[in-house]
């Protein structure tokens, strides 16, 4: 009988697989532990109080099984985890490894967000459990794919229904991902603009703006009009000087006249550097003044400040009369984490479960920008009338009143509980 564990310690975090009888091929549990084959989770063999444990490393890394229950699946990501799972077969296979040890279960699949491949558990002392096993995995997949991705949605379902007539063959499979699909009757005119628009676009008007340029913003620059100045300045002085001091030829008369004129172009030149760059400023002054408002506004929607603000009002509108009811205090919680501290703006509603929180976009419910939050950071679920928390293999902890989460085990939330992920601390209401 296998049992599951997660461990971890001060920079990394561990599954760990415990058999009843380890009566695996020894040839097997020395190339997954002497070898980095591509594809599996690195792996070492422990003994602890007499037991032998197999020592999995998943720091940084999410099971299928947890990421999935927090957003969906697209066919993108589909195609990755069967180009994957075939690349990863056919490695085990040149180190002459059965595939019975490779395990499919959508727990123990692992990914890296910021990368399109996976990575899988190799136990040698598991019993193959054949097509059931690649059933319960399609399943999953199926329960948890983009409903809106209908390319998606028809290749699940198509591979399921392969695999329960036991006709599912992964090279088939991966080379009908790998197909091109291309519209048919095309005109060759829609071609070409498709091609265009996947080319490299042209530079923006803005990037071949005249102040762009380093050498003219150079030519408009403070210290240029400056100088500008000062040659007008000394150029009139030493001409004026000159002229009404001694009695000039004709010929040296034009040259003067000409050296004033040069003067008056210099003193143009330096005020028309001044009013340019005073434009630039009023420019780049209204842009970041946009953009501090962008800012703000994202913010405030992340904080869900928005949202809570036009539910209030629309709460305003509406007038209930009658006999006041008793409403337990543990049915009247407000369902949400209210952030400790004034660095930490976040509040986090449980009212909708349930939701992943992290820091890295499109794949969590509720981004938390902070530097002590992992891209995916943790789950709130709720069973039956309680809400749990699940710490989702995170860098730098998940803490319930000041005692740390076990990686992938859920704990249940109380009123008044002290929450802590990474550096940000919550109260629960």
């Amino acid at each position: 009988m296998r049992e599951i564990s997660y461990h971890k310690d001060y920079r990394h975090n561990y599954l760990i697989i415990r058999e009843d009888e380890m009566t695996g091929d020894d040839y097997q549990r020395k190339m997954i532990t002497e070898n980095r084959i591509r594809g599996l989770l690195p792996c070492q063999i422990r003994y602890i109080n007499g037991e032998t444990l197999l020592y999995y490393e998943i720091t940084s890394k999410q099971s299928v099984k947890g990421l999935f229950e927090g957003k969906h699946l697209t066919m993108k990501e589909l195609k990755g985890l069967f180009i994957s799972l075939k690349m990863v077969m056919e490695e085990t296979a040149s180190f002459l490894l059965p595939e019975d040890g490779l395990l499919i279960e959508p727990d123990m699949i692992f990914t890296e967000l910021e990368k399109d491949e996976f990575y899988f558990v190799y136990d040698p002392f598991s019993e193959s459990r054949g097509a059931q096993t690649l059933i319960t995995l399609l399943e999953f997949l199926a329960d948890h794919v983009d409903g809106e991705d209908n390319a998606a949605l028809q290749a699940v379902y198509h591979m399921l229904d392969l695999a329960e007539k036991e006709q599912f063959v992964l090279d088939e499979i991966v080379e009908w991902f790998g197909e091109e699909e291309q519209p048919e009757n095309v005109p060759e005119l829609e071609k070409e603009i498709h091609e265009m628009q996947m080319e490299e676009p042209y530079p923006c008007y803005e990037e071949q703006e005249p102040a762009e340029n380093p050498a003219i913003q150079r030519l408009i620059s403070t210290q240029a009009a400056k100088v500008y100045l000062v040659c007008a300045v000394f150029l009139s002085v030493v001409l004026g000087y000159l002229t009404y001091t001694y009695e000039l030829s004709e010929k040296l008369l034009v040259f003067s006249y000409a050296g004033f004129f040069l003067a008056g172009l210099l003193v143009i030149l330096s005020l028309g550097a001044v009013i340019v760059r005073k434009l630039s400023g009023r420019k780049q002054k209204r842009e970041t003044e946009n953009l501090s408002f962008r800012e703000t506004e994202e913010e405030m929607f992340s904080h869900g400040i928005y949202e809570e603000a036009r539910s209030e009002r629309v709460q305003g509108q509406r007038k209930e009369y009658g006999d006041t009811v008793y409403i337990p205090w543990t049915a009247n919680s407000e369902n949400k984490l209210y952030g400790v501290g004034k660095d930490n703006k976040f509040h986090i509603d449980l009212n909708r479960l349930p939701i992943t929180v992290g820091k890295l976009a499109g794949s969590v419910d509720m981004v938390i920008d902070n530097q002590s939050i992992s891209r995916v950071h943790a789950r709130f679920t709720r069973e039956g009338t309680r809400i749990c928390m699940t710490d989702l293999n995170s860098t730098n902890g998940t803490f319930k009143n000041g005692l740390r989460l076990t990686p992938n085990t859920s704990e249940i939330l109380e009123p008044g509980d002290e929450i802590r992920l990474g550096k940000l601390k919550f109260v629960y209401r």
